[in-house]
């Protein structure tokens, strides 16, 4: 009977991890280093020096001697935009300010995915678009048109995130046309007279087109894998992304509601 009780207790007691003779970075001045740390659940019960650890050791423990190397507290990021790795990863890179490589990277995309529905891109140039547009004297979507290629709809954001480059079926989804009012607060490019050229700024406009795609946001399943592409990349363990907050206060406010605004 004394035996089935000592196991019992060992089982309550005993951690379900153990890092032991290693170089704790504690950040409590109370306590600066320690050697050891034990994890019950997800919670750290027990910080201090190895001989401390005997009684968190069970039978199922899992132990990792740090052989002296450091253990430090998880980094957490108080400001980054982790989402945004799903951009590079599912969208187009449009890095360099070119439209042959730009063209490139989109017909690259397309060949991978013969079946899309939609071609989502980020990182083009602003004022290197709008200059190409004025000395063809062609219109941003135009000059989209060709760079797709295709009866596809095509919509391309800026790194900064405040412009939107859309090509005319993307519009013509949309409904936009020259009756198309700015929403409050964005802004819609229009040549003189008043047609819509394809930059749409700030989020109320761009959502005009981002909603009405097939797929106007990441999936879950995407986000996922972004967000430990971005982990891992990047070693932070947690962080804040203020931009969500900001996103959806701003779409409540200019658009009358939350929706997508990549």
């Amino acid at each position: 009977m004394a035996a089935c009780g000592d196991d019992k207790y060992e089982q309550i007691r005993s951690a379900d991890l153990i890092f032991e003779s290693g170089s704790v970075y504690t950040m409590d001045p109370k306590l600066p280093e320690a050697e050891a740390v034990a994890v019950k659940e997800g919670k750290i019960v027990y910080v201090g020096d190895d001989t401390g650890l005997k009684e968190w050791r069970g039978k199922d423990t899992q132990i990792i001697n740090l052989k002296g190397k450091m253990l430090l507290p998880g980094f957490v990021d108080t400001h980054n935009h982790a989402y945004l790795r799903a951009e590079n990863i599912y969208w187009v890179n449009l890095e360099a300010p070119s439209l042959d490589s730009y063209k490139a990277a989109t017909q690259n995309f397309l060949a991978k995915q013969p079946e899309a529905k939609q071609v989502r891109g980020v990182g083009w140039n602003l004022n290197y678009v709008l200059a190409q547009a004025k000395a063809a004297g062609r219109s941003p979507a135009q000059l989209l048109d060709e760079i797709v290629g295709k009866d596809i709809l095509a919509v391309f954001i800026t790194h900064g995130h405040h412009e939107v480059w859309a090509n005319t079926r993307a519009m013509q989804n949309a409904g936009i046309n020259a009756t198309t009012p700015d929403p409050v607060g964005a802004f819609i490019d229009r040549d003189s007279q008043g047609t819509p050229t394809g930059i749409f700024r700030e989020f109320g406009a761009q959502n005009l087109v981002i909603s009405t795609l097939p797929q106007p946001d990441f999936t879950v399943a995407e986000y996922k894998a972004a967000i430990l592409s971005f982990q891992k990349k990047s070693g932070a363990t947690a962080w804040c992304d203020f931009c969500s907050c900001a996103i959806a206060l701003s779409n409540r406010q200019f658009s009358g509601g939350y929706k997508s605004s990549r």
